[in-house]
């Protein structure tokens, strides 16, 4: 439900969306709330200066019908008066009331449109309008747009309207779109050259300085990612021809200057899911670190490259797969979030989890976050105990993945990159985490994408990433799915047994080999020794429940979850609040009260 204080961030939201296209600094505008003696307009303009009143009592109503439409509608008016006011004393013009209402309006309608919104637009009013809102769109905006209207469900002879780029610029945005090239822009480091393996940087700190100059310039280089990606202002489909929403959207972790560097940005994905994904602005690489080279870098369920037969270790993942589904946030994020009459269903990456929680997979893990990447570089790993790397007899990599748009996430030969970003188990977060699928006999020092150079090790440097990521805390908090799956190992060790619910995983992914859950069940036991317990229930223990509950009593969600999650759109600080309430939502209590 919307408060006085979602309100406020409404406001705020929706005079800075309108003001930043109009030029002007919505800081210096001051905003006053106040009952108004008479019914009028919701917002009004005071008289002499820029600052605005809004009518409180309307605002209780827009409370109670738990809808913002006329409100944003109103801001984005009220900007365009502003701005009328101060351009008519610019040029010593004179006001014509009737036309600057028409221009209001006619903005009103643009900017709402641009921003993946559809309206019901009076007919005594559409024949005014309609030329206005065009030409604000063309000479204004640079949006080449045609007004498309589909006749009301609910309200006989009125019609919805959005827009829609003309015919010739749908093609020039297609053609545009076709014509893309994602390129791959920087070198890789010449034997003999300050990085290579013959001549490599004296530590870590020079590695990742180089990387990062090296990715400034190719990002600059790149013309689709530098500008039409990263400047982009709404969200154009060009292959169905609408303006949608702008956190409806693949593409927005690279857009948004205004959020935070380490921020988590809600975008949806082909699937119709959402994910949490890290924040891209102006990144060109991922990136990868390790403390010793193998000249076959490859996902850990391939390292044997004998070995042809993987059931062992799709059970286990089809195990944690079982217990995962048990989880509380799973079973939520699976069902979805109704958040303002929108269904987020958030992806749960169950392969990038079983990568980040101790399986073998066919992932590698990159990042992000260049300093994740330095601390991989610098320790060596047992098992969830890292340890500073100080043999300085051997060289350390650093690996940079160079996105390269239209098309990174998409498959390619032998690879397939995602995004696994923030999930319910902080570990992949903390990480800011991608993930690359790699097919058996993929190397991926010999993908194309994928750069390298050497450093190397100094232990004091070392010591110092070590000790400034809390002894590896940073990246590898303490969860209960880290404790839950430690726990079904060592048992595995002992008494590899697991439950027939993972078994019908593992018969649902390999139908299209007419495999059954008798015959799986059977080669477990000849193969391994597995035995399959049909009374076995999949879950988390009984005291990480007991602790999970007492977390979500203590703000978890709110303090630790949600805290750097980000919706994109002029409405996304409402959005964001709206998920920070969900836990007091009756809809949802069972999630987070036992």
């Amino acid at each position: 439900m919307l408060t006085k204080d979602s309100i406020n961030l409404l406001v705020h939201g929706f005079l800075h969306d309108a003001c930043s296209h109009l030029g002007i600094d919505d800081s210096q505008i001051n905003i006053s709330y106040m009952p108004m003696p008479v019914p009028m307009m919701l917002v009004m303009l005071l008289k002499d200066t820029d600052d605005i009143v809004i009518d409180t009592s309307i605002l209780a109503k827009i409370a109670e019908k738990n809808t913002y439409s006329i409100l944003r509608n109103d801001i984005y008016r009220t900007a365009r008066e502003i701005y009328q006011r101060r351009k008519h004393k610019a040029e010593g013009t004179h006001v014509d009331k009737e036309v600057d209402a028409i221009d209001a309006y006619a903005f009103t309608y643009a900017l709402s449109f641009l921003n993946g919104l559809s309206f019901i637009i009076p007919k005594l009013m559409i024949d005014k309008l309609q030329p206005k809102i065009l030409q604000i769109l063309n000479e204004e905006f640079h949006e080449d747009c045609i007004l498309h209207s589909t006749p009301d469900w609910q309200f006989k002879d009125e019609f919805i309207y959005r827009i829609k780029k003309t015919k010739k610029a749908h093609k020039e945005e297609l053609r545009l779109l076709k014509t893309a090239k994602p390129l791959i822009i920087s070198t890789n480091v010449a034997n003999g050259e300050k990085g290579s393996a013959t001549n490599p940087f004296d530590n870590v700190l020079e590695a990742c300085r180089f990387i990062e100059e090296e990715e400034r310039k190719a990002f600059d280089q790149d013309i689709y990612m530098s500008n039409t990606l990263s400047q982009r202002r709404f969200n154009y489909c060009a292959d169905i021809n609408i303006y949608n929403i702008k956190w409806a959207d693949a593409k927005s972790a690279y857009c948004h200057p205004e959020v935070p560097a380490n921020a988590f940005i809600v975008n949806q994905l082909m699937s119709g899911k959402f994910s949490l994904k890290p924040n891209l602005y102006r990144r060109k690489f991922l990136y990868r670190g390790q403390s010793q080279y193998y000249d076959v870098c490859t996902p850990g369920l391939y390292r044997n490259p004998d070995q042809t037969y993987f059931l062992k270790e799709l059970i286990q993942y089809d195990e944690l797969r079982a217990v995962l589904a048990s989880h509380p946030l799973v079973q939520l994020f699976e069902k979805g979030i109704d958040l303002w009459h929108d269904i987020f269903r958030f992806e749960v990456n169950y392969a990038g989890l079983a990568q980040h929680y101790y399986n073998k997979t066919s992932l590698l893990d990159l990042t992000s976050d260049i300093d994740t990447a330095k601390f991989f570089a610098i320790t060596d790993y047992r098992f969830d105990e890292f340890t500073p790397h100080t043999d300085t007899s051997q060289l350390g990599v650093m690996y940079y993945y160079e996105l390269a748009e239209p098309g990174a996430f998409s498959y390619q030969n032998k690879q397939s990159l995602s995004t696994i970003g923030k999930q319910p188990f902080m570990r992949s977060g903390n990480q800011h985490g991608f993930l690359l699928n790699m097919v058996k006999g993929a190397n991926f020092n010999e993908l194309p994408q994928v750069h390298k150079v050497f450093f190397r090790h100094d232990p004091a440097i070392s010591q110092q990433i070590f000790e400034e990521s809390n002894n590896g805390e940073k990246y590898f908090p303490s969860d209960m799915l880290q404790v839950q799956w430690k726990r079904f190992l060592k048992q595995f060790d002992d008494n590899p047994v697991v439950s027939l619910e993972a078994v019908k995983i593992n018969v649902h992914d390999n139908r299209n080999h007419n495999e059954t859950v008798k015959n799986i069940i059977c080669k477990l036991e000849k193969l391994y020794g597995i035995k399959t317990d049909t009374d076995r229930l999949p879950a988390f223990d009984s005291d990480l429940m007991d602790q999970y509950y007492e977390d979500m009593k203590n703000g978890w969600w709110q303090d630790v979850f949600c805290k750097d999650i980000y919706f994109v759109s002029e409405d996304g600080l409402v959005y964001r609040d709206m998920l920070l309430q969900v836990p007091k939502d009756p809809r949802y209590s069972k999630y987070f009260v036992r």
